[in-house]
């Protein structure tokens, strides 16, 4: 794909100047004979805009025929998808959808405090999680608890793909995805309000 946007930008840089004249004689032609029609025959008029317009006519028959020999046909079919920065994209509150993983370490560098240990073993929070967050594609839990550095081999896609977007400065550790994938959300895990802050998420 990179060689034929090569190719095209070659193409239209090299007949820039045709196209440029043949636009310029366009306007003259049309600013010549429009206001008056006196001077100016049907032969006359289709001549003149026969000649003003076939240098336009020649660069997008060699684009044509470029696009076609390095094989991708014509016309060129609009992609189906689109690939837009995700800094572009705006999830709105509550997800229509979300998923969450949560990274421990199974032997940490320092002891959980209290607190943290309380947020992370939460029934309550546990049973909105269940509740709220979309089942994966092989119809697990919409939500993960791993250690940081475990595989992610043996899960489904989205978990994969979702482990590979964080990076993580300390344990506990919280992401939240939208149904695309997209993380809104990924930082320390909350040791306190922890269910307010799903819910901030997930409705």
């Amino acid at each position: 794909m990179g060689t034929l946007a090569f190719i095209v930008a070659v193409l239209l840089i090299t007949f820039s100047s045709q196209i440029a004249s043949g636009i310029k004689r366009l306007g003259t032609f049309l600013y010549s004979h429009m206001p008056s029609v006196k001077g100016a025959s049907l032969k006359e008029a289709t001549a003149g805009i026969f000649s003003a317009s076939i240098e336009i006519w020649k660069v997008l028959a060699i684009f044509a025929a470029g696009w076609f020999f390095l094989g991708s046909g014509w016309p060129p079919a609009l992609p189906t998808t689109w690939n837009i920065p995700s800094w572009f994209h705006i999830s709105s509150l509550p997800l229509h959808g979300m998923r969450v993983m949560i990274l421990e370490e199974t032997s940490p560098s320092k002891p959980l405090t209290n607190e943290q240990s309380l947020a992370l073993r939460s029934l309550e929070v546990r049973d909105y999680l269940d509740a709220k967050t979309l089942a994966d594609s092989k119809g697990g839990k919409g939500w993960r608890k791993l250690d940081p550095d475990s595989s992610t081999a043996n899960l489904p896609q989205e978990w994969q793909d979702i482990r590979a977007k964080l990076k993580p400065t300390e344990s506990p550790w919280v992401a939240i995805a939208d149904s695309t994938g997209r993380i809104v959300f990924e930082g320390p895990y909350p040791a306190s309000e922890t269910l307010a802050f799903f819910k901030k998420y997930g409705g």
